[in-house]
């Protein structure tokens, strides 16, 4: 039997088939953070997720479970919820069925029309739906792994940061001129940071990352800004625990596969969420966060964080576009890792294993 054709690396940033394949082997495989839990906190709390094609609904229950379903009526199709909000139940507007927060379907208006109609059969369609570090986790795949099945040691190293009490300081959506991949690729590595941030983060960063993988997802080190006046003002902003030194010291990158990256430190955390929109755009999710309750020092020290970050970011972001219409030149081009770039080099050759499946 023939081999399929092996895509290069640059058609992985540039080609619509390979978006296609990565839509259909990554995105409706793969567990997806939807949103946070804080968004649907109460009762009745619902949102729509429509990121990766098919609209999915979700919704927190008036027994405090968060559940996901498909976003379609099971009469005739139509979204039963828009948006998102607060209600008691879910209503198609066309034809009034309504839908119990659990899915269940009320006796549907003029009933005696339907022959051998019953409506315990046209709940809403369940989609595979978890909480993890105060997000809601959702996946498309039925026959996919649980969730912390996946992920081989991420949800233990994380325990103790508790991140679900963190809270959005400030977040923003855009929408990127540049392949989903670009973002994440550039933010997880360092040997770009000479060019790009030589004034910024670069002469606080003295040595080299270190990654190591769990399963789909990795992990990257970085001793950023080590100097000795850190360590006092590291232990009384660090809630949670116990912390390591290095957790303490050290920036901690967490990818979790397919697109989500955790920038980790015990008194603040960055979230960066890409969704591709075709081969050439995507919309980029950027959030940065304290701990509920933030204390003065804490508060403090994470607005400077928070300014800092919003810098580094806006210089990755000015030459972002370069990497997909660069590719899109050479589309033939494979690339070259350096040993500073093993993060990057480490996601492809995940997505590669999910695009052979």
């Amino acid at each position: 039997m023939a081999q399929p054709t092996r895509l290069s690396d640059a058609a992985l940033f540039t080609d619509d088939a390979a978006f296609d394949l990565e839509r259909k082997r990554v995105f409706h495989r793969a567990w997806l953070a939807a949103c946070a839990e804080h968004e649907i906190a109460r009762p009745g709390d619902y949102r729509t997720f429509e990121e990766v094609g098919p609209s999915v609904l979700l919704v927190r229950g008036h027994d405090g479970v968060v559940r996901a379903f498909r976003n379609s009526c099971r009469h005739r199709g139509a979204c039963v919820a828009e948006g998102s909000g607060r209600a008691r139940s879910l209503t198609c507007r066309i034809h009034n069925w309504t839908y119990e927060l659990d899915g269940s379907l009320r006796p549907p208006p003029a009933v005696d029309g339907f022959e051998d109609f019953d409506p315990a059969d046209k709940g809403l369609v369940p989609v595979r739906c978890e909480t993890w570090i105060g997000l809601v986790w959702i996946c498309l795949d039925d026959d996919a792994p649980e969730l912390r099945e996946t992920l081989h040691g991420v949800d233990e190293e994380l325990e103790p940061y508790n991140l679900e009490q963190m809270r959005p300081l400030h977040q923003r959506v855009d929408t990127l001129q540049s392949n989903w991949k670009a973002i994440l690729d550039i933010s997880q590595e360092t040997y770009h940071v000479p060019a790009v941030h030589p004034r910024s983060i670069g002469p606080h960063l003295f040595s080299q990352p270190q990654v190591e993988g769990y399963g789909d997802h990795h992990r990257m080190v970085a001793d950023v800004a080590p100097y000795r006046w850190r360590s006092w003002l590291d232990r009384r902003c660090a809630r949670g625990g116990p912390y390591t030194d290095e957790q303490l010291r050290c920036l901690h990158k967490y990818v979790v596969f397919p697109n989500l990256m955790l920038n980790v430190l015990p008194y603040h955390l960055t979230i960066f969420q890409t969704w591709p929109i075709d081969a050439h755009r995507c919309r980029f999710h950027y959030s940065f966060h304290l701990r509920r309750g933030v204390r003065p020092l804490e508060a403090v020290r994470g607005v400077g964080t928070w300014m800092a970050s919003r810098l580094i970011l806006r210089e990755d972001l000015a030459v972002l576009d370069l990497i997909t219409k660069g590719a899109a030149a050479y589309p033939e081009g494979d690339f070259v890792f350096h040993e500073n770039e093993a993060a990057p080099a480490y996601f492809m050759g995940t997505l590669r294993r999910w695009l052979d499946r």
